[in-house]
């Protein structure tokens, strides 16, 4: 009888160990979700707010933006690095009336990931303004998509980040111009890529599990990328990508069943050996 015992309860054992490494693997891939009040910088007056949801290795942002210049592009990102903080005015270090994205960088870090509406979404494609989302033409951005993480870009790297639109029109044009050159790219005048609002992302209330924190890169001068001629009066449409796909709830229950199957298995083989004794 008491080797009955014995392989009863090691077969309950095994059933919880078949389950445990679902178990561990929901642990690590808890989804949360991020949120970023955008405001103003460079005087443009726009606002908004962005959401990040992690889950796994897949990201789902979505943007609402309002007062940006309308039916242009505007190059969006998530800047990692720095001080994982927007700048101030003060970060106008050559004092000639507007923040450049490279001025920025200290506070906000390099492009990490490129919110681009289709295609790559790693940094080279941070100045891929055609494949960026265009204002509407009251200067409203709406823009959602799901993608996975560019390699080398973790959800604790998320976790950090600095949701930032560009593209401002100080002179009321209408249109990207003026003299000044961009910083990142001399082909393109300097209004086309100098940040018009920003956002730190912070954990939203009741988000889930929050990803533990990690070492974030060290802010370096932004990478050009391909950058593409902007055009005027196109509305670019947001595309999905495909999300990610947990499974954890199944795994989640097969646990739960394994442990009252053992206990019932368990429980029916003392009862019969107390009978037996008995007997």
């Amino acid at each position: 009888m008491k080797r009955i015992i014995v392989a009863v309860t090691a077969a309950f054992l095994t059933a919880l160990l078949i389950g445990a490494p679902s178990a561990a693997v929901q642990a690590q891939t808890g989804s949360t979700t991020y949120t970023a009040q955008l405001s103003q910088l460079n005087g443009t007056g726009s606002s908004g707010t962005a959401t990040v949801a992690v889950n796994g290795n897949s990201l789902t942002v979505t943007i609402n933006s309002t007062g940006l210049v309308p039916s242009l592009p505007h190059a969006q990102h998530i800047h990692i690095g720095g001080t994982n903080s927007c700048p101030t005015a003060a970060a106008d270090t050559n004092n000639d009336g507007r923040l450049s994205t490279t001025e920025g960088a200290p506070s906000y870090g390099p492009i990490e990931v490129s919110l681009t509406t289709s295609g790559d979404v790693s940094k080279t494609s941070g100045l891929a303004v055609d494949r960026m989302p265009s204002a509407d033409a009251n200067g409203a951005v709406t823009y959602q998509r799901t993608f996975d993480l560019p390699a080398g870009i973790t959800p604790q790297m998320v976790a950090q980040g600095v949701i930032v639109q560009h593209g401002i029109d100080p002179n009321k044009s209408g249109t990207y111009d003026g003299a000044t050159k961009s910083d990142l790219d001399p082909s393109l005048p300097a209004e086309a890529t100098d940040p018009a609002n920003c956002g730190k992302l912070m954990a939203s209330a009741g988000a889930g599990s929050t990803p533990a924190a990690s070492n974030t890169p060290a802010a370096s001068n932004t990478p050009a990328g391909s950058a593409t001629t902007p055009t005027t009066g196109v509305v670019s449409a947001p595309n999905t990508g495909d999300g990610a796909t947990a499974g954890q709830s199944n795994n989640l229950l097969a646990i739960e069943l394994a442990v009252i199957i053992g206990l019932v298995v368990v429980g029916g083989g003392v009862a019969t050996y107390g009978f037996i004794r008995r007997r």
